[in-house]
């Protein structure tokens, strides 16, 4: 269906409206410094937190790759994870009661104290920050998977063993198509927490990564080093999750066609 001008011009609208509350958040920031005369090492200045950025821009590059990295290699081991673990539980309502305690426990282990013992069982390299960024992610994943085979309606499903279908014409036609937006959902939430998974992975200890180069800026009380971190943290987070959102909106529409 085409869009009426009016409609186009209310969308671009509520495209600017996230762009400019952001604009104004900042500006108060800008204000409040100048006005109230905060000490610099309380609250720096937006407009000199942008000069740092500008200034560290080739250390916060270099340490970006490294925190995306280990952030994505996660989430793509995560993926593969969480759909394992979704098929077996849905396809085996024993695994699901033997499997689902494990996950929920997996998910109340504090990352402080997990992450200093993968530093210490697998070393500084990427590895162990993989491995937290694995344990954080997997578990939204898997349970909106789950979620999506659970909320197919009963009688599509009775339909498909009347058919006589296989369970791989089952998956494939019907449970895996209607779960995708499920797995988007977790995928997202999912992204959020990637990021500062490896973080808190990079805290710990290594050679690179912006979690490291945080805690150096902290140690070193340089205020504006942290808040360039932060904003380049946030700018890295929001950009995985416009390319997921692409990628879902392709993929949901690639699935309308069929």
């Amino acid at each position: 269906m085409e869009l009426t001008p009016l409609k186009k011009k209310q969308i671009n609208i509520d495209k600017l409206i996230p762009v400019i509350s952001i604009g104004m958040v900042l500006a108060i920031w800008e204000l409040f410094v100048i006005i109230s005369k905060v000490p610099t090492y309380v609250l720096p200045r937006f407009s000199k937190v942008i000069v740092t950025l500008f200034e560290n821009r080739e250390l916060l590059v270099l340490h970006s790759k490294y925190t995306v990295s280990e952030a994505l290699i996660g989430i793509v081991i995560s993926i593969f994870i969480a759909i394992t673990v979704a098929l077996i539980m849905d396809q085996f309502k024993f695994a699901k009661k033997l499997l689902y305690p494990i996950i929920a426990i997996s998910q109340t282990i504090p990352l402080m104290a997990i992450a200093p013992l993968f530093i210490i069982w697998f070393g500084f390299d990427m590895l162990p920050k993989v491995l937290v960024v694995i344990l954080v992610c997997f578990f939204p994943m898997t349970i909106n998977i789950m979620t999506g085979f659970e909320e197919i309606d009963q009688d599509k499903i009775d339909l498909f063993k009347v058919m006589k279908s296989s369970k791989f014409d089952l998956y494939r036609k019907l449970k895996i198509p209607s779960a995708i937006p499920y797995f988007f959902s977790g995928l997202k939430i999912a992204t959020t927490y990637a990021i500062l998974a490896a973080l808190i992975g990079e805290f710990m200890g290594g050679k690179y990564g912006l979690g490291l180069y945080l805690e150096a800026a902290r140690r070193s009380y340089s205020i504006e080093s942290v808040f360039a971190i932060i904003i380049v943290v946030i700018s890295i987070t929001l950009i995985l999750l416009g390319i997921i959102q692409l990628i879902e909106r392709r993929v949901l529409k690639y699935k309308g066609e069929f």
